[in-house]
């Protein structure tokens, strides 16, 4: 008996060795890789699975196949009184593990780092299609196909399920409903309701956008914003995680990695210190152009963990977390005033059935983005040109506006612009933002950081009164009473030159303690202030060292039409 046993098990082996083809086709996982000790595949589920070598025992192989284990029976069966498991199972362990160890090797190295693209809307870079993973099913080419694979070097895992778009699109008609919808708000742009709808438009799609324009809902209470982030979480049905106001960045970074879809965050309201909300804010600069932000954070085991964020973000808050210009850019803010008609927000019936109908209406309004992803890059294109040509906007803000615009053309028209006097009525409904863009733009990093300079307060009399430097400044131009205040500038770091003058300036000392105090815990401490002066025009550096109240340092020069002007 055990001759003809261990002559079936080489028989089997030998069938192994001759029938490679069938083996692969009738294998249920995907053999990806391998890595440092560490094996990759893709499970029958669809899941990524990353296994040790050391690990591969009987129950991780068995997980590993989901608990079908004929194959591993079939090619690598026990031998008499051998590699018999304790549950029964009959496989040889470690010819398998053996076997799947060879053909990872094979594979080669794998990269554990490969994108993963999970539930969402994401563009085929071949033949810019958008694919839409809908977490067991994936739309790729127009086709639903099963999700879990690897292809071209990106992963597409399964996830828990999610609803499909529809199978026809929304009509002009039921878009204008959700127009109508937004028009029940009291924004305090008349053209309010248009840029949210194109926000709302762009966010169905976003993963495959170039660039993800974020949004900031304001406003004091009584103006409906917590139901304005369910009205929007309802139209975009399956396209957003649902609305959270209780948060952080980590938290959301973990929820939202690999996935593509639009995230809402309610109550994100200033904190005393900005700490975590600046945070959140730096995680959505970082999502808005590509294919998102590329995180990488260290464990405390000393590996490395990988986070991609893509798709849109919207907030909603009474009062706006602080923004440097480079956010204001890629967060369009709309404030809110207090509703008309609150009888519209507190009328549970007509809060509920407004809510009901446009989840109803949610997945024709994704089909309509997805099947205009043509028009939307079109009509993005013929936008961020005039925009550039014609309004002088930067590439970013004109990025951010025309993205807006492309998204409420794809709810509103069936086609982009066809003519100068189409594409120049529909920029128009949003002229407020090109104008709002045109003056933060004019800020730059050495105006930011001089606003931060003359705004920081001072002790210059007493403990009890502290003046801002650029109050202090104003005293020390005036050439008859001023001595004081320009004595009480140089021991921070600030001399006043030519005061009796028409045209004074400063010199702002390159290292000084005195200056060390007001940029600490900004971002142009530890001299972070040298550079960003730089970027004012006229400035220069003093070729040799200018004395401070006994400090000699070398200094930036400041001209005088960059100086406080009374009252400022």
């Amino acid at each position: 008996m055990a001759e003809k046993k261990k002559s079936g098990v080489s028989k089997a082996i030998k069938n192994r060795k001759a029938v490679p083809g069938k083996m692969e086709s009738e294998c249920l996982i995907q053999i990806l890789g391998t890595n440092n000790g560490y094996h990759y595949f893709i499970s029958p589920l669809g899941e990524l699975r990353k296994i040790h070598e050391t690990q591969m025992h009987e129950a991780a192989l068995q997980g590993l196949f989901g608990g079908k284990i004929q194959w591993l029976q079939k090619y690598f069966p026990a031998e008499a009184h051998k590699g018999k498991t304790k549950t029964g199972a009959e496989f040889n362990v470690s010819m398998a593990r053996n076997h799947l160890i060879q053909r990872c090797n094979e594979q080669g190295l794998f990269d554990e780092t490969a994108p993963k693209r999970s539930i969402g809307v994401w563009k085929d870079k071949l033949s810019n299609k958008p694919i839409i993973h809908c977490g067991d099913k994936i739309m790729k080419n127009n086709k639903w196909i099963k999700s879990g694979f690897y292809e071209e070097g990106i992963i597409y895992p399964a996830e828990p399920s999610i609803s499909k778009p529809a199978d026809e699109p929304a009509t002009l008609e039921e878009c204008r409903e959700i127009l109508d919808g937004l028009k029940l708000w009291n924004f305090e742009l008349a053209q309010g309701p248009e840029i949210a709808l194109g926000l709302l438009g762009q966010s169905f799609i976003a993963g495959a956008l170039d660039w993800k324009a974020h949004s900031l809902f304001y406003g004091p209470q009584g103006t409906g914003k917590t139901t304005l982030a369910r009205f929007m979480s309802a139209a975009l049905g399956p396209m957003a995680h649902p609305p959270a106001n209780n948060f952080t960045e980590a938290g959301l970074r973990q929820s939202m990695s690999n996935q593509a879809r639009a995230v809402l965050l309610d109550e994100m309201e200033a904190d005393g210190t900005h700490g975590t909300m600046k945070a959140v804010v730096r995680m959505m600069r970082q999502m808005s152009s590509g294919e998102g932000a590329n995180i990488r954070r260290g464990t405390p085991g000393g590996h490395a963990q990988s986070f991609r964020l893509n798709g849109s973000v919207m907030m909603f808050c009474i009062l706006p977390p602080h923004m440097e210009p480079q956010d204001r850019a890629r967060i369009t803010r709309l404030k809110l005033l207090p509703l008309k008609s609150p009888a519209d927000m507190t009328d549970n019936f007509g809060v509920e059935h407004l809510i009901r109908r446009t989840k109803d209406l949610a997945p024709k309004l994704w089909r309509r983005a997805i099947d205009r992803l043509d028009h939307f890059t079109s009509a993005c294109s013929t936008y961020k040109s005039y925009l550039t040509m014609n309004e002088g906007l930067s590439s970013r803000a004109a990025d951010q506006i025309s993205t807006i615009l492309a998204g409420m053309d794809i709810i509103l028209f069936d086609g982009p612009p066809e003519d100068t006097d189409s594409r120049e009525e529909r920029i128009e409904i949003i002229r407020p933002l090109i104008d709002e863009w045109t003056v933060d733009e004019e800020e730059n990093e050495g105006e930011q950081c001089l606003v931060k300079l003359y705004s920081s307060p001072l002790n210059v009399y007493s403990r009890d009164e502290n003046k801002t430097i650029g109050s202090i400044i104003l005293e020390a131009l005036d050439s008859q009473n001023g001595q004081f205040a320009r004595d009480a500038l140089k021991q921070t770091g600030i001399l006043v030159k030519d005061f009796h003058t028409q045209e004074p300036y400063i010199l702002i000392a390159n290292n000084h303690e005195g200056l060390h105090r007001v940029f600490r815990g900004s971002k142009w401490e530890g001299g972070g202030w040298i550079t960003a002066l730089r970027y004012l025009p006229g400035t220069g550096v003093t070729k040799n060292a200018v004395r401070f109240a006994g400090t000699q340092v070398r200094a930036t020069i400041v001209l005088h039409h960059h100086l406080p002007l009374k009252g400022e």
